[in-house]
C-alpha cells in the first residue's frame, strides 16, 4: 500500500484480514429496518459475518488486465487447446477441437505466444488533498496506491480491458475508501458533500456498459466507495423467509452462506461469482433463473440507500404497499447516480429438493422459438430455459473435453441419430438447455410437458448431460474474450429485450446489419451469433455474441465498437430495448431519450437534482452529462434537435437522413414499363407473324367446308412434310423469353431496392403490418410507431429558402416544406410491390411449368388433348410422339387461335397422315 496512508489506517489494515471484513456488531448499533421491532423474533438475528471468496487487494486473486481467477483462462495450441485451473468443470481438460475451431471462424494462428500484459508501475498522481484524505481515513479504510486506484477505475467493457492492458486511461480514482456499514457510508457521503469531491460507488467491477468508468472531464478529486467490505448478513428470518443483506456481498458468497442454511436466494447473473447484491439493485439485473425466483425487482422487499440529501428507506417492511410511486423503483436501475445502496430486505427460498437439467435438440431456430413461444404463453417455463442458435451450438461442441472411445461411440451414435434417422441438418440445428426445479413429481411432470411441446416442433430430448454442461460453460464463456485479445480478435456481448412478434425479425436483422457492417470495412473473419435467454409473456430476451479478426483493420476497438452501435441501431429499429438487464451506463446514453421520451428525461434530471444537487456521486451514466456541474443538455435548434413538428428531441445526435429518391420517381416507372414491354418486343421480332399466317381464316366460325378442307391440307402438308422439326428455335426464343419475363421482374425488385435505400423489399409487408396494427385504446397507442410509407416518402421535411434582402445580401432561412407528390408516390410503390410479388410468383410458376412440359411428352398429350373432345388418346399420342417440342408447340398455338371443330378435324387428319408416312416408310 501507498506510504499516505496514516497510522489509524495502517491499524485497520493489519486487523481487518479477509475472512473478517464485517461490520463488528459490537460498535455499529442497527443495521436492520428503522421499525424492526421483530427482531428478536427472527429466527436469526445475530449478524452472520461472511468469509469472502474476493479479497481486499483483488489483484491477488483475480486478473488485473481481464475477467476472472488468475489461474483461470484458455490457452490455444496447434494441437488443441485447455482450460487451466480447477475451478470449473473444464478445468484442467483438453479441449480438442477449440484451437480448430478458432482458426476457422476467427482466423486465430494458435502458434503465436501470448504476452500476457505485466504489471503498470507508474500511474496518475492523486488529485485528492491530505486534509480530505485524513478525514476520510478517521471513517474507513483508505487507499491512494495506484494499483488499488487504477483496478476500480473500469468494468468490463472491451474499451476498458484495451485502456487497462495499456494503462491508458483519461481518468482513474484518486483514492478508494471501504466502509463496513451503513452509518459508515453516511459519513462519506456527508464528507463529499461538504468537500465537494465526486464519489463512484464500486462493487465488483462487472460492469459491461461503462457506468463504473471515471468520467474523463471531471476535475474534482475523485473517491471510489468500494463497498467489498459491506458484506454481512444482518438476519435471516426463516419463517417470513426473509433476510436482511448488506449490499456489497457477492453472489457466490450469499449464495453460499444460504445454501448452507437451507435456503436460497435464486438470483443467478452469468458474472455471479464476482458481482454483488447493490450492483443488482443499481442495474435492475437479472438472473437465469428467473422463471422462478424473479428478476432483481421481484425479489427486493426494502432497500436503504444513502444519498446527498440524506437516507431513501420505506418506514415499512411489508410485502406490498399503495403509497403513490413507488421510489425504490427509482433507486433500481439509477446505476449510482443518486446514491450508494447499503442494505437490501431480500425474499429467500427453501433449497429445491430437485435440480434436473435437460436438453433438446430441434431442427432449426424457428423451430425452437416457436417452442419457446408456446412454453411461454402456456407459463411451462422452468427455472431456465435457453434457445442457441446453430452458431452457438457448434461453439458448444468446440468446448467439448476430450472423451473417452466409449463417450466417443456414443456422441457418434447421437450424432447419427439425429443426422441421419431424424433428418436434422448440422448446419441449421439448434439446443434447447433446461435447468428445473422443484419436487421430484413437479420436475418430472414438467419435463414429460416440455418434451411433448418440443414434440410438436420438431424437437427431440438431448439429454441431461448436454444440458448441465451448457449452464457450466456459461461461467467459462467470459474467458475467451482475454485469450482473444491474445490472438488479435476482439469480442463481446450485447443484449436487449424484444415481443415475441418482432423477435425472429430482430435476431435476422441485426445478424444481417452486422455482417453488411463488416463486408463495408473489409472484415472476413468474424462470428455474430445469438441466443434466447430469458421468457416472458410479453417477449424474451436475447443475447448476441460478437467478434471479429483485427487484422484487417486499424484500430480494432474503435472499429468494434462501430459495429456494435449499428447493431444496437437495427436493435431499436425493429423494436428491441435499449438493454435488459446490462444498464445504460455511458455506452448506449445515445438511445436513452428515445426511450423513456424527453418528460421522462426531465423527471430523471429532476430526481438528480433534488437527491443530489452538487452532483457528488457524478458518473455521467444514462441521460448526465460532463461537466458535473451542467445537468441537462443544450441543443441548437435545428442542427443537432429536430426542427419543431417534425421529430422528438435527440440529444447530442446530428444525424441528417437526407431522402432524394422520390425526385426520379416518375424517371424510374418510365424505365420500369421499357423493362416491362422488352421480353414482349422481342417475341414480335422473332415470331415474325408466322402464327397469324398459319391461322388465317381458320379462327372464324363461319367458313365454308371446301375452304375449310382446303386450309387443313396445307397445314398438314406444312406440319408433316415440308417444316416438321423446324420449330425448335421458334419455341426455345418463347422459352427464353418467359425466363426473361422472370428475370426482369426480380431485377425491378433489386434495382428499386437500391432505388430506395434498402427499403424496398420489406416495404409492402412493412406497410400492411403497420395498417393493420390491433385496435387499441387511445391511452394505449404508440405515437411514436412510424408508418413505413411516411418514413421513405416523408411529406414535411426541413428546408432553406433562399432570397435576397433589402440590402442585396443573400438570405438563408430555415423553414418547414410540404412534400405533396410523396402522398401519390407512397402508395404508387406499395401497389408496385404486391404487383411485383405476384408476378415474380406467377413467372416462376411458369417458367417451371415450360421445364416440365419441355421434359415430359405424356404432359404434352394431355394439353392437346384438353383443347379438345371425342379425340381418341392414340390419335393424339402419335401426333406427339412423331413431333419434336418446336412442332408440338406451334401445334398447341394453333389449337389456341383456330376454330374448335376445324382444330379437331386437323389432328385426327394430321394423325393419319402421321400413320401413312410411318406405314410408307
Amino acid at each position: 500500500m501507498s506510504a499516505a496512508f496514516a497510522s489509524s489506517s495502517d491499524s485497520k489494515m493489519n486487523n481487518v484480514e479477509n475472512d473478517n471484513r464485517t461490520v463488528d456488531s459490537v460498535k455499529k448499533k442497527s443495521f436492520g429496518d428503522k421499525n424492526k421491532k421483530n427482531d428478536t423474533n427472527a429466527n436469526s438475528s445475530t449478524v452472520i459475518k461472511v468469509k469472502s471468496v474476493i479479497p481486499r487487494r483483488r489483484q491477488d486473486l483475480l486478473k488485473w488486465y481481464g475477467w476472472g481467477y488468475k489461474d483461470s483462462m484458455f490457452k490455444l495450441g496447434e494441437k488443441g487447446a485447455s482450460f487451466t485451473g480447477d475451478r470449473y468443470s473444464i478445468g484442467g481438460k483438453v479441449l480438442p477441437h477449440l484451437s480448430q475451431w478458432a482458426i476457422d471462424n476467427l482466423g486465430v494462428d494458435p502458434a503465436k505466444a501470448p504476452t500476457i500484459p505485466k504489471l503498470p508501475t507508474t500511474f496518475a498522481d492523486s488529485r485528492l488533498p491530505e486534509k480530505i484524505r485524513l478525514e476520510l481515513e478517521k471513517i474507513a479504510l483508505v487507499s491512494v496506491d495506484g494499483m488499488d486506484r487504477l483496478i476500480r477505475a473500469h468494468g468490463q467493457t472491451l474499451k476498458d480491458m484495451s485502456q487497462l492492458r495499456t494503462n491508458s486511461f483519461p481518468r482513474i480514482p484518486d483514492a478508494v475508501i471501504w466502509p463496513e456499514s451503513h452509518e459508515q457510508v453516511e459519513e462519506i457521503v456527508s464528507c463529499a458533500s461538504r468537500h465537494n469531491f465526486v464519489l463512484i460507488p464500486f462493487g465488483g467491477g462487472t460492469s459491461v456498459s461503462g457506468a463504473v468508468t471515471c468520467p474523463a472531464k471531471e476535475m474534482r478529486p475523485i473517491v471510489v466507495l468500494d463497498t467489498s467490505d459491506m458484506n454481512s448478513i444482518l438476519w435471516l428470518d426463516k419463517d417470513q423467509l426473509l433476510a436482511r443483506v448488506q449490499a456489497g456481498i457477492i453472489g457466490q458468497d450469499l449464495e453460499r452462506e444460504m445454501r448452507a442454511r437451507g435456503f436460497t436466494v435464486g438470483h443467478e447473473p452469468d458474472s455471479y461469482e464476482f458481482s454483488t447484491l447493490g450492483g443488482w439493485v443499481a442495474t435492475r439485473a437479472s438472473g437465469m433463473k428467473k422463471n422462478t425466483y424473479g428478476n432483481i425487482e421481484d425479489l427486493i422487499v426494502q432497500t436503504k440507500v444513502v444519498t446527498p440529501r440524506g437516507v431513501i428507506e420505506k418506514s415499512c417492511r411489508v410485502p406490498r404497499i399503495s403509497c403513490g410511486p413507488d421510489f425504490e423503483h427509482i433507486v433500481m436501475g439509477s446505476e449510482g447516480c443518486f446514491g450508494v445502496v447499503t442494505e437490501v430486505t431480500l425474499k429467500i427460498r427453501p433449497l429445491p429438493p430437485v435440480v434436473r437439467y435437460g436438453s433438446l435438440v430441434f431442427p432449426d431456430w424457428e423451430a425452437g422459438f416457436h417452442f419457446e413461444r408456446d412454453v411461454a404463453r402456456q407459463r411451462l417455463q422452468p427455472s431456465s430455459i435457453r434457445l442457441m442458435d446453430n452458431e452457438q451450438f457448434r461453439f458448444g461442441q468446440a468446448l467439448k473435453t476430450e472423451n473417452t472411445w466409449g463417450g466417443v461411440l456414443l456422441d457418434g451414435l447421437k450424432r447419427l441419430y439425429i443426422t441421419k434417422i431424424k433428418g436434422f441438418d448440422p448446419s441449421k440445428l439448434c439446443v434447447v438447455t433446461l435447468l428445473m426445479e422443484g419436487s421430484a413429481d413437479e420436475v418430472k411432470e414438467r419435463e414429460k410437458r416440455l418434451n411433448a411441446i418440443a414434440a410438436k416442433y420438431g424437437g427431440i430430448p438431448a439429454g441431461a448431460t448436454n444440458g448441465e454442461n451448457g449452464y457450466t460453460l456459461t461461467f467459462v464463456i467470459a474467458y475467451l474474450r482475454d485469450v482473444a485479445i491474445e490472438y488479435d480478435v476482439v469480442a463481446e456481448s450485447f443484449e436487449t429485450s424484444v415481443p415475441w412478434d418482432r423477435t425472429l425479425a430482430l435476431c435476422a436483422n441485426v445478424k444481417q446489419r452486422v455482417r453488411d457492417e463488416c463486408a463495408r470495412r473489409g472484415i472476413s473473419k468474424y462470428l455474430i451469433s445469438h441466443r434466447l435467454t430469458q421468457t416472458y409473456d410479453a417477449g424474451c430476451c436475447i443475447y448476441f455474441y460478437f467478434g471479429h479478426n483485427t487484422a484487417q483493420v486499424s484500430d480494432p476497438v474503435n472499429t468494434y465498437e462501430e459495429i456494435e452501435e449499428a447493431a444496437r441501431d437495427e436493435i431499436i429499429a425493429c423494436g428491441g430495448s435499449i438493454s435488459h438487464h446490462h444498464g445504460v451506463g455511458k455506452l448506449r446514453k445515445k438511445w436513452y431519450t428515445d426511450t423513456v421520451s424527453e418528460p421522462g428525461r426531465q423527471l430523471l434530471l429532476a430526481a438528480k437534482k433534488t437527491l443530489d444537487p452538487d452532483n457528488i456521486f457524478a458518473l455521467a451514466n444514462m441521460a448526465f452529462e460532463e461537466p458535473s456541474n451542467e445537468l441537462t443538455v443544450k441543443s441548437v435548434e435545428g442542427l443537432n434537435m429536430a426542427y419543431p413538428g417534425v421529430g422528438p428531441n435527440k440529444a447530442d445526435n446530428d444525424e441528417q437522413i437526407k431522402h432524394t429518391y422520390y425526385q426520379w420517381v416518375c424517371f424510374v416507372l418510365l424505365g420500369q414499363s421499357v423493362m416491362f414491354y422488352t421480353p414482349r418486343y422481342m417475341w414480335k421480332i422473332w415470331e415474325g407473324g408466322r402464327l397469324k399466317a398459319l391461322a388465317a381464316d381458320l379462327s372464324s366460325p363461319v367458313v365454308t367446308k371446301d375452304w375449310s378442307e382446303f386450309r387443313r391440307g396445307e397445314l398438314i402438308s406444312y406440319l408433316s412434310y415440308t417444316n416438321i422439326h423446324t420449330h425448335n428455335m421458334y419455341a426455345l426464343r418463347y422459352a427464353f423469353c418467359e425466363i426473361l419475363n422472370l428475370v426482369n421482374v426480380v431485377g425491378q425488385i433489386f434495382l428499386l431496392d437500391i432505388f430506395l435505400g434498402g427499403a424496398f423489399r420489406n416495404y409492402g409487408a412493412a406497410v400492411a403490418a403497420f395498417t393493420h396494427t390491433p385496435r387499441v385504446p387511445a391511452d394505449m397507442i404508440d405515437f411514436a410507431a412510424v408508418n413505413p410509407m411516411d418514413q421513405f416518402f416523408p411529406k414535411l421535411t426541413k428546408c432553406w429558402l433562399r432570397n435576397y434582402g433589402p440590402s442585396g445580401s443573400l438570405q438563408v432561412k430555415d423553414r418547414l416544406c410540404v412534400l405533396p407528390l410523396n402522398i401519390v408516390n407512397e402508395k404508387i410503390f406499395v401497389i408496385l410491390w404486391f404487383w411485383l410479388i405476384i408476378l415474380a410468383f406467377v413467372s416462376t410458376l411458369a417458367v417451371l411449368f415450360r421445364v416440365l412440359v419441355l421434359s415430359l411428352r405424356p404432359l404434352r398429350s394431355l394439353m392437346i388433348a384438353g383443347q379438345l373432345r371425342y379425340v381418341k388418346k392414340n390419335v393424339i399420342s402419335r401426333i406427339v410422339k412423331r413431333f419434336g417440342f418446336g412442332d408440338w408447340f406451334i401445334l398447341y398455338l394453333l389449337g389456341k387461335n383456330m376454330n374448335p371443330i376445324i382444330y379437331k378435324d386437323l389432328i385426327v387428319e394430321l394423325s393419319k397422315e402421321l400413320e401413312h408416312k410411318t406405314v410408307m416408310v
